[in-house]
């Protein structure tokens, strides 16, 4: 006897059996053969909803269509579940545009049309209409998930719209819709951490319910803490994470969070944990542990024993070594020797592999060297990569190519502020202080600190006093940049240099911080040289008993005193020397 009903719920067990075993295709082909033929359309709009998922699944945008166009003929299309999974149908298929005009034509909506509309937004990098619909979502009096408000907040911080993530969170407040989601409190300590509110973020850690508290929020206040530069911070809270009698410990993820905060006894110590807890053979953790063993040279056959041990060496672990063999001219001719050993090995090397041979050309500056790894990046694709073009405008400038450099950056499609800060300090470097600042005057950015340092450094090279003091005046009055040490010391050198010592000593008495070492010797060197032997003298006093163990500056101390014609104290000082085991390093010359 024909029992419809019957037939019905073994159709839709056999469906629901092949979507729980991840076979969509078998679904849309089982849907196609052996239920649509056979079955009356009204009769299907129970079981469309998970055709239609299994055709998002299995990215068949024909066979979507088709589905699409069954449902409006079978008219399901205007029921909720339907319609909703039609919308995120598209979503998956990152149509938008169409999504968008099913959202807009659904008689009813509900929280899951909103959520999968504003999450269509945000997955297709849509972030403003993302954010709109949001607000019309809650003004329309639907609460959204804590996961749709965790995803906003995030684009908030992604894209810098500190304030509305500020609103937000008043507004989840506000309402009584602050939901104690660990999702929710991620994305706001993540979002404080980014608009440099580093104790409005600890306040969201320290008022989260302790049991909400797994490994996602400890690790995001862990990584703020290091990218705010507060590794004490970060070290505490990674131990009292340790520490919790819960069982939530830190994981992969936390560990290169905390890697880059951590001293060579620190980082040793995590090393340990990786090892006892069986991470230390995962590819971004070796490449976290060379990079914190390279920062130090004298621990680089550590870096190199932990990369020969590595079993699995990806990109990212060869990335790695290759930028800690970069940064010294010690190690710099091994970094060839690996990259070929790459080459040879079949890895092809991403952007961030030729950011460190550039950086290995710079280092030991041979033009044809830095002529060939250029040649690579225009053959890997990397040409219109903005960090790139950067560093070769800063390579060619080290291997004296000033017309090299000039030229990647005239070619540049996209320049930034390091563009011109690159560009500008190569003029600078090869002494054209002149087109240096016509290249100031030209610039279509606003200038930050790096820039204004290349710029002061260009009239210091080329003793441009007036148009340096104009400068500086500038950078203090306007307030638009915080001046660092850096910045006194270049000035105070140009105002030195030029004979200015009464301005130059005034500068430095206003300074809003400590001297360092090379503002104290540049003062030195420019009461020597304008004869002021009396200051020179008192001021060199003064550095030594701030840094004894300085030969360098025992040996200024003594031209002063031979200036002055004081050969005893110069012998004096020279027996100091000799006690203490100090020597001033010796300047040479290599020509190639």
């Amino acid at each position: 006897m024909y029992q419809p009903k019957t037939q019905i719920a073994a159709i839709a067990f056999g469906v629901k059996d092949l979507m729980l075993k991840g076979l969509y295709e078998e679904t849309l082909n089982h849907f196609r053969e052996k239920i649509h033929p056979f079955l009356p359309l009204f009769s299907i709009s129970f079981i469309l909803p998970s055709i239609i998922k299994a055709s998002s699944h299995s990215h068949d945008y024909h066979h979507g269509l088709q589905l699409h166009s069954l449902s409006i003929k079978s008219g399901t299309d205007q029921d909720p579940t339907v319609s909703n999974s039609l919308l995120t149908m598209y979503v998956k298929f990152q149509n938008i545009q169409f999504a968008r005009k099913m959202f807009d034509t659904m008689p009813e909506r509900d929280t899951i049309t909103w959520n999968s509309m504003i999450n269509g937004y945000i997955q297709n990098s849509h972030f403003p209409d993302g954010v709109k619909t949001f607000k019309e979502m809650f003004f329309n009096g639907y609460e959204p998930k804590p996961e749709l408000i965790a995803s906003i907040i995030s684009v908030c911080a992604r894209c810098d719209a500190f304030n509305l993530g500020r609103e937000i969170h008043a507004l989840l407040i506000v309402s009584d819709l602050n939901p104690d989601s660990s999702f929710v409190s991620t994305s706001l300590i993540d979002l404080y951490f980014r608009c440099r509110n580093s104790n409005m973020a600890i306040r969201v850690f320290d008022s989260m319910d302790v049991s909400n508290r797994n490994e996602a929020p400890w690790t995001a206040v862990i990584s703020g803490c290091v990218a705010d530069g507060k590794y004490m911070m970060a070290l505490d809270y990674f131990r009292t994470m340790l520490n919790e009698e819960e069982e939530i410990k830190p994981n992969r993820v936390t560990l290169i969070a905390i890697l880059p905060a951590c001293s060579i006894r620190n980082g040793k110590q995590i090393h340990a944990y990786a090892i006892r807890i069986g991470l230390d053979s995962d590819s971004t953790i070796v490449s976290s542990l060379i990079n914190m063993y390279g920062n130090h040279l004298e621990f680089f056959p550590q870096a190199r024993s932990i990369f020969n041990r590595s079993t699995h060496k990806d990109i990212v672990t060869w990335s790695s070594i290759l930028s800690i063999y970069s940064q010294s001219e010690t190690t710099v001719e091994e970094t060839f020797v690996l990259f070929k050993q790459m080459l040879m090995k079949g890895i092809n090397p991403n952007s961030v592999t030729m950011l460190a041979i550039l950086s290995a050309c710079s280092t030991l500056p041979i033009l044809i060297r830095g002529s060939v790894s250029h040649c690579m990046v225009l053959k890997m694709g990397f040409g219109f990569h903005l960090f790139i073009n950067n560093s070769l405008i800063n390579m060619y400038s080290k291997c004296g190519s000033l017309l090299n450099s000039r030229q990647v950056f005239d070619e540049m499609i996209e320049k930034d502020n390091f563009s011109w800060s690159a560009i500008i300090g190569a003029y600078a470097q090869h002494g054209y202080g002149e087109q240096a600042l016509i290249l100031y005057n030209e610039m279509d950015v606003k200038p930050d600190e790096i820039i204004y340092m290349s710029v002061l450094s260009a009239c210091n090279h080329v003793d441009l006093v007036k148009e340096g003091r104009k400068l500086f005046d500038r950078m203090t009055n306007e307030g638009e940049i915080t001046l660092t040490l850096e910045h006194y010391a270049c000035y105070v050198d140009l105002l030195g240099k030029a004979g200015f010592l009464e301005e130059a000593c005034e500068v430095v008495e206003k300074m809003r911080m400590e001297p360092n070492m090379k503002i104290w010797s540049s003062l030195v060197l420019a009461c020597k040289d304008y004869g002021r032997l009396e200051v020179a003298e008192r001021l060199g006093k003064k550095i030594i008993e701030l840094e004894p163990e300085n030969g360098s500056f025992y040996t200024l101390l003594c031209m002063v005193y031979a200036e002055l014609g004081n050969w005893v104290a110069v012998e004096e000082l020279r027996n100091c020397m000799r006690l203490r085991g100090l020597k001033k390093c010796q300047g040479f010359s290599w020509i190639c």
